[in-house]
C-alpha cells in the first residue's frame, strides 16, 4: 500500500512539473531572420491620385533584404541596378509596434505583423496616405 501511495505520488508531481510552464518567458521574436520587399502599397491617400501599389522582385541587379537579430540589431542588403548599399543600426519591438533607428535617427513608429512567412508593415506618409511595406521571408 505504501507502495502504491508513492508511485502515485511521484506520478502526481512529475505531471505538476511537467506541465508548468514559467510565466516569464518571453515570446520568441517573429522578426528574427532576413525579409526580401516584394510590395509597397498606398491606400486612402487625401489625393486619391496618389494611392498606388508597386511590386518587387528579388534579382541579382535588384533586391531590398532586411535582416533582423535577436539582439536588437537589424543590417540592409539592398542592390539597385547592380549597385550594392548596406546599412544597420537597432530596432525596438514593443506590442506590435516597430522602431527602427539608423545611428541617432529614429523612424516613425510603425505597426508590423507577421502571419505565416509574410511581414506587413504599416504606417502613414506625409500625404496622409496609410502605406504598407510587404516582406516575405527568405
Amino acid at each position: 500500500m505504501k507502495l502504491k501511495f508513492l508511485l502515485l505520488s511521484a506520478f502526481a508531481f512529475s505531471l505538476s512539473v511537467s506541465s508548468c510552464k514559467k510565466d516569464d518567458e518571453k515570446p520568441s521574436n517573429p522578426l528574427i531572420g532576413t525579409w526580401i520587399y516584394t510590395t509597397d502599397t498606398a491606400t486612402n491617400c487625401t489625393d486619391p491620385d496618389d494611392d498606388y501599389t508597386e511590386s518587387f522582385s528579388c534579382t541579382t541587379t535588384d533586391c531590398n533584404k532586411i535582416t533582423f537579430k535577436a539582439d536588437g540589431t537589424y543590417s540592409t542588403n539592398i542592390i539597385v541596378d547592380g549597385d550594392t548599399y548596406l546599412s544597420s543600426g537597432t530596432y525596438t519591438i514593443s506590442g506590435n509596434t516597430f522602431t527602427l533607428c539608423r545611428i541617432s535617427d529614429c523612424h516613425d513608429p510603425l505597426t508590423f505583423g507577421v502571419n505565416g512567412s509574410t511581414l506587413t508593415f504599416t504606417g502613414k506618409t506625409s500625404l496622409g496616405c496609410t502605406e504598407i511595406n510587404t516582406y516575405i521571408k527568405g
